[in-house]
């Protein structure tokens, strides 16, 4: 079993899969109404299988005629009702199929966290098959952006994106069109997100060993490298403050080893941002016709958003029907216009309602009852300062809620907080 989930991390990044079922507005193929299997899917749900199989066995699960109410319980109970709701959300919603298949996703991301959690594999172990797997992804964003060329391969989930057509991810500016690195992604900023993770987890891995080694800095070079390449000012914005902490980190408990890597981290995140400075002017001084479409498109989402929410106020149109609610508002929009509000908190408030946000809210403060006592008051300010890093994402992008991949990537964030050995 242990294998099977080095092998879950390592395929990870792949989004291969199969589809069964396409939507479409007009002549645009709408990919979130897609229902389809992750090949990583089923094999997560292999894990989940044989995981009860081994705990049934050794009879984790007994049944005492003692009960006693723990926080570990009570988190556990939060995290039931907030899957029973997201399920349930699907008989309401305008799409039932799509429903359903996002409420299983977020309940595979829980499952993927509790299994993580247990300590099947150390901390060590997990973070080593993440940086494995991301090898390949990271060496196929830099191929992509260095001969700005993708190539299609349904086996490995990839899609062509050719920079002159309109849906690509390009940067626009007086140096032409770039194509932003996609990796193994559906886009450039979910690779960014990805590799975030990646690069915190390096640095925890990294900063476990005696010493410094060539490799480390070879990997993290590589990785800021690419990074960079995804022009993913979230992503960025993320790195930054994460390399500020980890510089804080290992100042306050003398880590030579980390002190060092965020030292050069830091060094080469300020030389490769004046290096690029010019696409990056574009990216953040929104000069392009380009750059000014997509914050006007962005600001335009939040009142869309807001505008759902508040004709679906209690409970929302339903786990993964934001698009099909925004295609009832906007009927005549173009295609590609209807997308998510790049916001997980406004999205999660239109699907799921008020009712769905306040159950949220209680499972996030049953979980830090439960981290506070599992994690000294050290670990715990740590944490805090990790997840205010991740909430950058939550509020500049939808992947984290949107995407199968982006679900799983909070079940690695969290877990790798949990696993202590």
């Amino acid at each position: 079993m242990n294998f099977l989930v080095k092998l879950f991390l390592f395929i990870l990044p792949w989004q291969t899969i199969w589809i069964y079922q396409e939507s479409f507005f007009g002549d645009y193929k709408n990919q979130f109404g897609t229902l389809g299997f992750y090949v990583s899917e089923i094999l997560l749900w292999l894990i989940v299988l044989l995981f009860i199989i081994l705990y049934w066995k050794q009879r984790k699960f007994s049944i005492s005629n003692k009960f006693s109410i723990s926080r570990d319980r009570i988190f556990v109970f939060s995290v039931f009702l907030f899957i029973i709701y997201c399920l349930a959300s699907a008989f309401w919603a305008f799409d039932f199929s799509i429903a359903w298949q996002q409420a299983l996703r977020i309940m595979e991301m829980f499952l993927l966290f509790f299994i993580l959690s247990f300590g099947l594999l150390s901390k060590k172990e997990i973070a080593r098959w993440i940086i494995l797997g991301s090898v390949i992804p990271i060496f196929l964003g830099l191929f992509q952006f260095i001969f700005q060329f993708t190539f299609s391969n349904k086996y490995l989930g990839l899609t062509i994106q050719p920079i002159w057509e309109a849906g690509s991810s390009v940067v626009v500016g007086e140096f032409g069109r770039l194509l932003r690195a996609y990796g193994s992604f559906a886009h450039p900023n979910i690779f960014a997100g990805y590799l975030v993770i990646v690069f915190l987890v390096s640095i925890l891995f990294f900063g476990k060993k005696e010493k410094s080694t060539l490799i480390s800095y070879f990997f993290i070079g590589l990785l800021m490298l690419t990074l960079f390449f995804t022009f993913s000012r979230a992503a960025l914005l993320t790195i930054f403050f994460l390399i500020l902490g980890f510089l804080i980190y290992s100042f306050i408990n003398k880590n030579k080893i980390i002190n060092q890597i965020a030292i050069f981290s830091l060094v080469l995140f300020f030389v490769l941002l004046f290096s690029l400075g010019s696409v990056f002017q574009s990216r953040i001084l929104v000069e392009s016709v380009n750059e000014i479409q997509s914050i006007q498109e962005r600001v335009g989402s939040v009142s869309q958003a807001l505008n759902i929410w508040s004709e679906n106020f209690w409970f929302g149109v339903g786990a993964g029907n934001y698009i099909f609610a925004l295609h009832n508002l906007n009927p005549n929009f173009a295609g590609w216009l209807y997308q998510p509000v790049h916001n997980v908190c406004l999205l999660m408030l239109a699907e799921l309602g008020l009712v769905g946000i306040l159950l949220f809210i209680f499972l996030i403060i049953t979980f830090f009852v439960f981290l506070s006592s599992r994690l000294s008051k050290k670990d715990f300010f740590w944490l805090i300062y990790a997840i205010f890093c991740l909430i950058i994402l939550l509020f500049l992008d939808h992947y984290l809620w949107s995407f199968y991949i982006g679900l799983l990537l909070n079940s690695l964030f969290f877990s790798l907080i949990l696993v202590k050995k």
